[in-house]
C-alpha cells in the first residue's frame, strides 16, 4: 500500500463524512421546515386571524434553501463516490477502503455537532414565531 494511497483513502473520507452529514442534516431541516409550514397552514385554516403564526415567505426560502442544499450534496457525494472508489481499489486490498471508511465515519462524528447546531437553528426558524424576524433585525444591525 503506497503513501498516495492512503492520502487518496483520508481525503476522499473527509470528502464522505462531511457531504453524507451534510446531506442528512438538509434532509432533516426540508422535513422541519414542511412540518412548521403543516402546523402554520393549518392554523390559518381554522382561524385566518390567530397570533401565533409564522409567515410563509420565511418558511418557503427556508425550504427552498434546504432543498437546493440537499440536491448539490447528493450530487456532490454521488460525483466523489465515484471518483474515489475506483482510485481505492486499484491494489485489490481491502485496507484502503477501510481507512476511508473509518474517516468519513470520524469526520461525520467530529462535525456533528455543529449539524446538531444548523438543525436546532433550522427548527426554531420554522417553528418559534417572531424568532426568523428577530435574527434578521440583529443581522442587519451588526
Amino acid at each position: 500500500m503506497s503513501p498516495t494511497l492512503i492520502l487518496i483513502a483520508l481525503t476522499g473520507g473527509m470528502c464522505t463524512g462531511v457531504l453524507v452529514l451534510l446531506t442528512v442534516e438538509s434532509l432533516l431541516s426540508i422535513i422541519s421546515a414542511l412540518h412548521g409550514a403543516l402546523m402554520t397552514r393549518w392554523k390559518k385554516l381554522t382561524n385566518a386571524a390567530s397570533p401565533g403564526q409564522i409567515k410563509t415567505g420565511i418558511l418557503v426560502r427556508l425550504l427552498l434553501n434546504k432543498t437546493v442544499l440537499f440536491i448539490i450534496a447528493i450530487t456532490v457525494s454521488d460525483g466523489a463516490h465515484g471518483y474515489f472508489q475506483p482510485l481505492l481499489r486499484a491494489e485489490h486490498t481491502s485496507t484502503p477502503d477501510l481507512i476511508y471508511k473509518i474517516t468519513a465515519l470520524f469526520t461525520a462524528v467530529l462535525c456533528g455537532r455543529i449539524a446538531i447546531q444548523r438543525l436546532r437553528l433550522s427548527w426554531m426558524l420554522s417553528h418559534q414565531v417572531g424568532y426568523a424576524e428577530k435574527r434578521q433585525r440583529t443581522f442587519l444591525l451588526r
